[in-house]
């Protein structure tokens, strides 16, 4: 037997032991299928790695290609090999308008598909070849520059699997990026209709958000009735891709009258996305058990400030480790649940930062505070204006349905601190 294995055994070898730990790893054996092999097969391409035409459908090329990738490029075995391959197409330096290979030939046959380019499929740059590119860029919203960027690469390959998922009527998902304006392009279904099967934001999408290609009729239609989704619509556990305006609004220690408003608001608003946050302290929960309760259930995400309230900042370390395990110990005991986020002051000490840390605590600081007493004409101002801060507010004079309603009327979605810790780099 020759001592040196044959080079596809060696690749479905290497594929085998980082599929073991990656996570949402789909298998990559032979008839496998799905979106996410058309998106690693369309990024492969991109590389130059011709993983063929990209259709969804694991066959050997597709082990070749991603045999080669994995032994070329830097992967980990906790990543899904079809996210690193994209991210990998994304860091590409910009092609020369003359580039030659198998990732220019991959573009040729997705621009022709997308009926932009009508040249030869020679896989070689052209000056029509590029002004297919700044035709494609326009129409997903990139800068027109003609070049073909890694940026650029990546979203014509993301875009390229979008079309073989919509054209096979596989489930689909919005990635971070997407807006139904590129995929109307993708699938070329014409934006109002996609628009129509998708209302809940207009144009703008969730990370995550199940996407319908046609019009979803509800088994028992009835006009009377809003189409709005409720705010469990919205995952608590979302990140956001294009969605705006959003913002998070966080209401520390509300008066019992502020909060029994709110909820009251909460309760009756129609067309509202998601709900704030309230930042509360031991003491409060303790105060008010039974409204610490009711504004969890509601769907306000629960936030602690510490057990007193005080300025951590102040205190030494002992002191802010029995500020955060009393508010741990009197959430668990009061609301079954433990906080997630540690609203600080700004710039936390480092004994904050490392004391919640020991505590499973994330340590999260407010963006924007709104003046005491702030109206509510002040207080949107402030949430439409500071897009994806955070901003804090007592709520003392906020009159809570109008402010919604108006939220409501602009396509506002309340970002949690959830979400903007899983947004951030």
């Amino acid at each position: 037997m020759s001592g040196i294995m044959n080079p596809l055994v060696t690749s479905i070898l290497a594929l085998t032991l980082l599929s073991q730990g990656a996570p949402q790893q789909p298998p990559l054996i032979p008839g496998a299928q799905g979106g996410t092999i058309a998106g690693l097969q369309a990024s492969l391409d991109a590389l130059g790695l011709n993983a063929g035409t990209v259709t969804g459908v694991v066959n050997l090329q597709t082990l070749t290609a991603a045999g080669s990738y994995v032994t070329q490029f830097p992967v980990t075995k906790h990543q899904p090999l079809a996210t690193a391959a994209a991210q990998s197409v994304k860091r590409l330096p910009p092609f020369s308008s003359t580039a030659s290979g198998s990732a220019i030939g991959a573009v040729e046959t997705w621009l022709r598909a997308w009926r932009l380019y009508a040249g030869p499929l020679h896989a070689r740059g052209t000056p029509e070849l590029q002004t297919a590119v700044s035709r494609f860029q326009q129409a997903v919203g990139l800068p027109a520059t003609g070049v073909l960027s890694g940026l650029t690469l990546a979203t014509m390959a993301h875009l390229a699997a979008v079309r073989v998922v919509y054209r096979r009527r596989w489930r689909y998902s919005a990635a971070a990026g997407d807006t139904i304006t590129a995929l109307a392009f993708a699938t070329g279904l014409s934006l109002q209709r996609l628009e129509s099967a998708n209302p809940a934001h207009g144009t703008w999408l969730w990370t995550g958000q199940a996407i319908h290609w046609t019009p979803v009729v509800p088994a028992n239609p009835s006009p009377s009735k809003s189409t709005a989704p409720s705010p469990a619509a919205v995952p608590s556990s979302a990140t956001y891709s294009n969605l705006n305006p959003v913002a998070a609004l966080v209401i520390v220690n509300p008066s019992a009258g502020v909060a029994r408003s709110l909820l009251t608001a909460e309760a009756r608003t129609r067309g509202l996305h998601a709900l704030p946050d309230v930042a509360l302290s031991g003491e409060w929960v303790l105060n008010h058990p039974g409204l610490a309760v009711t504004l969890a259930h509601a769907g306000n995400e629960v936030d602690t400030i510490g057990y007193s309230g005080t300025n951590l900042n102040r205190l030494p370390v002992w002191g802010v480790r029995q500020e955060l395990g009393w508010a741990i110990k009197v959430f668990s005991s009061q609301l079954g649940q433990t906080p997630e986020f540690l609203l600080t002051p700004r710039q936390p000490s480092a004994a904050v930062q490392s004391t919640a840390a020991a505590a499973a605590l994330a340590t999260i600081t407010p963006g924007v505070d709104a003046p005491a007493g702030a109206s509510t004409r002040q207080l949107l101002s402030l949430l439409l204006g500071h897009n994806r801060a955070i901003v804090v507010t007592t709520g003392g004079a906020i009159k809570w349905p109008q402010l919604f309603a108006s939220l409501a009327a602009r396509r506002f979605v309340f970002l949690n601190l959830g979400q903007i810790w899983a947004g951030q780099p």
